[in-house]
């Protein structure tokens, strides 16, 4: 039965794999394949796949996961996706978005090597995720401000997109929630505290991979990029081009050019860095910042005050039509994620090493490819982190290993393997914006991605 599921599993990707690349449309493929899944697995083991919270029919109970998947990511995910991009197009409205790209540009295009701003951008994004813990969020944020200025640059979608997903991937830093989750287990918060594993344990490990990840990534860039300019051009048309922006060409004053960087600062100045008294999200930041970059706009604009208040309707247009396309296929990936959990074979997996009698640095191996494996497959870091952390404690006492530093690959790969799924959120809103199939972006993402979860584990097996 188990190698069955083990199986399932297998073929479930394979089949969501397939049809993405036939260009069928997204929502319907991961929500259909998980209602299909669930469905299967109702029919098998004749129980409900939503026990606790049934609709008193198994049938409807299928349907009901649905319900509930959408409920739990519509308003944490989506929302924060809605409000970036609402705001997004409320500042491409008043030319802000432009003003940006325009004054970045200029001095960038100087560059001698323009892959530097690659290499430069995902190293950003990196530290940023230290202080901004929603990797979604911060992806949301690269998209409406970094990815316009690589396109400006000449760089092809698929590589503005890809950077932009990559270079927010990490989880780590006191305040990654995964990390938290890790020392809510008694277990491990008795052993040390967050900070010191942050110190000790996170920061070479994550340093060493980066780096790898980061280099390869700009050198696959560089080898690719006329390749797939070529093929962009065919399917999108000229891209515009860096040089025929100037801050002069647009009727709105520089500073406006400050706005899409508002929300950045508010969540860095209001997070453990700066102000930890007050929790912002990501969807309060960008509702206030529509509101100052409102009024500022009503203040500044040449336009007739009527104008310029009933453009504020741009923010609400640009919210649905994100809930139209990244919002609903972030929602339908979670069903997908459902029909995977009910087939149950990545449990098995982890319970066999449970099981096993693997040494040190081979059950550090196999924890952190299953990890990441899990994460490809859910487009999400967490479930491969629940399964297997409760497990190190005794095949690290057996193996005469440090967890902790079993631990941190396992972190590490499960925050990279979302960079190579196809159903993970920053993906999808990634392949949404850009225009470019989210399969594209992880066939960009894969040796990079991959290579940075090898070095992490050779790092920790030998540091630790």
């Amino acid at each position: 039965m188990d190698i069955i599921r083990i199986l399932a599993t297998i073929l479930l990707v394979a089949v969501m794999i397939y049809a993405m690349t036939k260009k069928m449309n997204g929502a319907m493929i991961l929500m259909g394949i998980g209602l299909l899944t669930l469905a299967i697995v109702t029919l098998i083991t004749g129980k409900s796949v939503l026990p606790d919270e049934s609709t008193g029919s198994r049938f409807f109970d299928i349907f009901q996961v649905t319900y509930t998947r959408f409920t739990s990511s519509l308003p944490t995910t989506t929302l924060q996706v809605m409000s970036v991009m609402g705001y997004v197009a409320f500042l491409n409205h008043i030319k802000a978005s432009q003003m940006l790209t325009a004054i970045v540009v200029k001095p960038l295009q100087k560059l001698k090597n323009k892959y530097l701003v690659i290499s430069l951008t995902m190293a950003l994004g990196i530290i940023l995720r230290i202080f901004i813990p929603s990797q979604v969020s911060l992806c949301a944020l690269f998209l409406a401000t970094m990815y316009p200025v690589l396109l400006a640059l000449g760089f092809s979608r698929l590589t503005a997109a890809s950077t932009c997903v990559v270079g927010t991937v990490i989880d780590w830093g006191p305040g990654c929630p995964n990390t938290g989750w890790v020392f809510n287990q008694p277990y491990i918060a008795e052993i040390t505290d967050i900070s010191t594993f942050f110190v000790r344990y996170q920061v070479p490990v994550v340093i060493i991979s980066s780096i790898v990840m980061i280099v390869l990534f700009t050198v696959f860039t560089k080898m690719n990029e006329e390749k797939v300019l070529t093929e962009e051009k065919e399917e999108f048309g000229e891209t515009e081009i860096g040089e025929a922006l100037t801050a002069e060409s647009f009727d709105v004053p520089k500073f406006y050019g400050l706005l899409p960087l508002f929300p950045i600062v508010l969540v860095l100045v209001f997070s453990k860095l700066f102000i930890s008294s007050v929790t912002l999200s990501v969807a309060t930041a960008h509702i206030f910042c529509f509101v100052v970059a409102f009024i500022i706009n009503i203040i500044f604009s040449k336009k007739p005050i009527t104008e310029s208040f009933n453009g504020s309707q741009e923010m609400w247009t640009g919210m649905g039509n994100a809930m139209a396309s990244a919002g609903i296929l972030v929602a339908a990936g979670t069903t997908f994620s459902a029909g995977l959990s009910a087939i149950g074979g990545t449990n098995v997996l982890m319970d066999a090493l449970a099981a096993s009698s693997l040494g040190g640095s081979v059950s550090t191996a196999v924890s952190t490819a299953l990890a990441t494996f899990i994460a490809f497959m859910t487009g999400s870091g967490a479930p491969g982190l629940y399964t297997a952390v409760p497990l190190l404690p005794d095949v690290a006492a057996a193996a005469g290993m440090d967890v902790l530093g079993m631990i941190v690959p396992i972190l590490v790969g499960g925050a990279i393997g979302r960079a190579i799924s196809m159903v993970a959120p920053a993906v999808l809103i990634a392949a949404s914006t850009s225009g470019v199939t989210n399969l594209k972006i992880v066939k960009r993402n894969l040796i990079p991605c991959l290579a940075a979860v090898v070095i992490a584990t050779i790092a920790s097996v030998i540091m630790f």
